[in-house]
């Protein structure tokens, strides 16, 4: 009789350390879980801060562009003048042509077509 209770008490005991080795275990994973939620709560939060701060200098522009235009400012770009005002206008030399910037062709030498496949498959110039 002896001997069936011991081990009854060491079945027992086998038995509590397992559920004792899960709930660890479980623990474990839920700390790891938490740390992670925490991890991507402080990146949502960095990135809200950055989205409030963009529409903050959106709403900023839409205020300053929404202010009301000086009639003067728009009148001199474009050329309108005012009553005692000079109208300057830049007027070319006689004569002078401007001169056309020559496009530059660059001659490339024929490759074989293995180095145009080693290139596109290694992302290499040929």
């Amino acid at each position: 009789m002896k001997k069936n209770s011991f081990q009854l008490k060491a079945i027992l005991i086998i038995i509590g350390i397992a559920a004792l080795v899960l709930l660890m275990r479980d623990l474990n994973n839920r700390m790891y879980e938490l740390r992670r939620l925490q991890f991507e709560a402080d990146q949502v939060g960095v990135q809200y801060t950055q989205v409030l701060s963009t529409r903050d200098a959106l709403q900023q522009q839409v205020t300053e562009a929404a202010q009301q235009v000086d009639p003067r400012d728009f009148g001199g770009k474009n050329n309108e003048v005012q009553p005692g005002d000079v109208l300057v206008i830049p007027v070319p030399v006689g004569g002078a042509v401007p001169t056309p910037t020559p496009a530059t062709i660059t001659n490339t030498l024929p490759t074989a077509k293995w180095q145009l496949w080693w290139a596109m498959f290694f992302d290499q110039q040929p």
